[in-house]
């Protein structure tokens, strides 16, 4: 087994709250004879304790993108399509949560359809979502608003 499908089976394994994010959470999702929307997931782990105790420095994301799936990796994800899929341990998340990440807080607050994974502890995070805004997320969202901007600027 290589490293990445043995570093992806403990954050799949471990996963608490899975969710899709992006544009089809959104409704802007494009679907034409031409392109369609890849389904874009988040989800959160609370990685077991052998992971956390270690000497080297644990692994506190896991990225994937259409192009690293295989078939392994698809069933580990119970996908039908590879799509991209980020995994963040609960430690990480809650960094982030905490410093009011745009697309962490979309996690939280994402429509109950577009959960695909959840449990107890994701639970407990979702019904306190609101302890994670506050008025840093005026500055992070407006410069991820502006990040935006700028991308479609460019690509224009």
């Amino acid at each position: 087994m290589s490293c990445v499908i043995e570093k992806a089976k403990v954050f799949f394994d471990n996963i608490i709250g899975e969710y899709i994010v992006g544009s089809t959470a959104y409704g802007m999702n494009i679907n034409t004879d031409n392109y369609v929307s890849d389904e874009d997931i988040k989800a959160i782990a609370i990685m077991p304790i052998k992971e956390i105790l270690t000497l080297h420095e644990p692994a506190d994301t896991l990225t994937l993108h259409p192009e690293d799936f295989n078939d392994e990796l698809l069933s580990m994800a119970n996908l039908q399509e590879p799509t991209d899929f980020e995994v963040y341990t609960l430690k990480k998340f809650m960094k982030l949560a905490k410093d009011c990440n745009p697309t962490i807080i979309e996690m939280l607050f994402v429509e109950d359809k577009f959960i695909r994974k959840t449990s107890p502890y994701a639970e407990i995070l979702r019904s306190n979502r609101h302890l994670f805004l506050s008025k840093k997320s005026i500055k992070t969202f407006g410069g991820y608003a502006m990040q935006q901007l700028v991308r479609i600027k460019h690509a224009l």
